[in-house]
């Protein structure tokens, strides 16, 4: 949306700017061991381990000042998610999902997930938040803090999560990195129908206008396009 590519160089702790256009690199961006790069309407989002924090770089890569927010001891930032003007960010470390609000880079409140999250998704008030430590999805009801739990296969190791619209409503898709498949599954829990990819599925892309969605496989290095057939 920015012209740039931004990519996270964790060992060198750099965000790294590439010109879409030339594909060079144009700028390095120091940051704290960075984990995940997330781009919204006025810049670009990093967690950080080495913080433990978020920080907000604008359109040109430039860290933006008073942007960072720094987590307590024990927090590991992970995985970005923005929507309707809130960051929400997974933290592995004290098995949370930290809500941000962008405009004045102020922590909203935190809810507490399962073990070790990693993706997260948000439809509504409804937050869903993928469990890889626990094997499960954590359901959150952000208007009045309540939450339940949907149990997953044990080594299903899910990763990625997001939630899709489909003619019987919403669906939970969940990247299995452990089993390499792709589950849907009903907002009651009740698996609809499973999709075998390549291997360590990881992320999954929000939903285009044919119904497609998009998820990367780590260990094969292969994207897997899939369509919502057998669950709309």
């Amino acid at each position: 949306a920015h012209g740039l590519v931004l990519g996270a160089d964790r060992p060198g702790g750099e965000i790294l700017v590439i010109d879409e256009n030339t594909n060079s690199i144009i700028k390095r961006t120091s940051v704290g061991l960075p984990r995940d790069v997330l781009a919204e309407p006025t810049g670009f989002w990093v967690s950080e381990v080495i913080g433990p924090s978020v920080v907000k770089l604008d359109t040109n890569g430039d860290v933006v000042s008073g942007s960072r927010i720094t987590f307590p001891s024990g927090s590991i930032p992970f995985r970005l998610r923005f929507k309707n003007g809130i960051l929400y960010l997974t933290d592995a470390g004290l098995n949370r999902v930290w809500l941000i609000d962008v405009s004045n880079f102020t922590i909203i409140t935190y809810f507490t997930a399962g073990i070790g999250p990693w993706g997260s998704d948000v439809n509504g008030t409804t937050l869903v938040v993928s469990n890889v430590g626990s094997d499960d999805l954590t359901v959150i009801n952000t208007a009045n803090s309540t939450s339940s739990t949907i149990a997953l296969s044990s080594g299903d190791h899910p990763h990625d999560v997001r939630i899709y619209s489909s003619a019987a409503g919403n669906v939970y898709a969940v990247a299995c990195s452990g089993t390499g498949k792709i589950k849907f599954l009903s907002p009651s829990g009740s698996l609809l129908y499973t999709k075998t990819v390549q291997t360590d599925p990881a992320v999954i892309s929000e939903q285009d206008s044919e119904g497609y969605f998009y998820n990367s496989n780590a260990l094969s290095q292969v994207l897997t396009a899939t369509r919502l057939e057998g669950v709309n």
